[in-house]
């Protein structure tokens, strides 16, 4: 079969050199499809870069946000409209995103903002933290709570409170500061104190200087000291306070609990009694019991034989079983 092939292969080279030739021209179509795809990306990239730039100098942010996306979001749209009747290809994903990033139909309302300051530091040297507050007393008809500063704090501040269940805005209206039993109002508090504050602080609550997304777990508190109040100590300890200015009062707890108090004569016990009013401690009833060096009492009878014989006198001595 040689002759035959010899005479076949001018025709088999120029077979291939056609076949080449179309092979390149339609590699060379390829390419300049493809940069046509690229220069459209490139395009639509630049014009939506431009647009963001005018979006973001613009002085009513809301507004211009609003029609700069909506241009945006149109213009995107047009492109890859164009890009598909030209290329018969499939959406861009990167391009769909940032149509329906930026193609907004309301202006914004809400904007969400992430604090660094989202969890509790040991040290409380966050500068938002301003106190926590974890519980409140009732003083003369009013509700004061008790906080426990870790930043400076004045009247008329704006903050915000937050527990385990709610979260709100408070203004601090007064604030006192503990002098002995009393409390004395002042103007502003620096860290480190605990005050008393006229508010509508939330119940249990951790103080904020601005808000923060996040609820704490610092709430199973208790207060920062606990006095078991017993009126009887009470009494008893003012009692002897009295001892030092009054040396011939005596007092002693009776079987019943009762406070008996031993004293010179009845205007001796008014004045006690109205020093211990006057000092907080009520002394709604009194019993007087009079001693005198005559009234002694003597008895004697004879039972079984035995002749007994009780006097009664008084004390020489009363002993201070306090």
């Amino acid at each position: 079969h040689e002759p035959q092939l010899k005479d076949l292969k001018p025709q088999l080279e120029d077979l291939e050199s056609k076949t080449e030739d179309h092979d390149n021209e339609r590699f060379k179509n390829v390419i300049t499809k493809d940069l046509q795809n690229e220069r459209i990306i490139d395009d639509l990239t630049q014009t939506v870069k431009n647009k963001l730039k005018l979006s973001k100098v613009s002085d009513d942010s809301d507004l211009s946000l609003r029609e700069n996306s909506s241009e945006i979001g149109k213009t995107s749209l047009d492109a890859i409209s164009d890009f598909e009747k030209n290329n018969n290809t499939t959406k861009i994903e990167n391009l769909t995103h940032l149509y329906r990033y930026f193609a907004l139909d309301q202006q914004v309302k809400h904007i969400q903002v992430r604090s660094e300051h989202n969890n509790l530091k040991n040290s409380h040297s966050s500068v938002d933290l301003l106190g926590i507050s974890p519980y409140a007393i009732r003083l003369q008809g009013k509700k004061f709570s008790i906080v426990k500063l870790f930043s400076k704090m004045s009247e008329g501040e704006q903050v915000f409170c937050v527990n385990d269940l709610d979260g709100r805005e408070a203004v601090i209206d007064k604030i006192y500061i503990f002098n002995n039993d009393t409390l004395k109002r002042t103007n502003s508090v620096t860290a480190g104190s605990l005050i008393a504050v006229e508010s509508n602080l939330l119940r249990n609550c951790a103080i904020f200087k601005n808000f923060t997304p996040t609820r704490l777990s610092i709430f199973k508190t208790r207060p920062f000291y606990i006095e078991s109040i017993r009126s009887n100590d009470t009494i008893i300890q003012k009692i002897k306070d009295l001892s030092y200015f009054e040396p011939i009062l005596r007092a002693k707890v009776n079987k019943f609990n009762n406070i008996e108090l031993f004293c010179e004569g009845k205007m001796h016990f008014e004045k006690i009694a109205c020093d211990l009013n006057n000092d907080f401690v009520n002394v709604p009833n009194t019993n007087y019991l009079l001693e005198g060096a005559s009234q002694t009492k003597k008895s004697v009878f004879e039972k079984d034989k035995i002749v007994c014989e009780i006097e009664m006198k008084p004390l020489e001595t009363i002993e201070n079983e306090i």
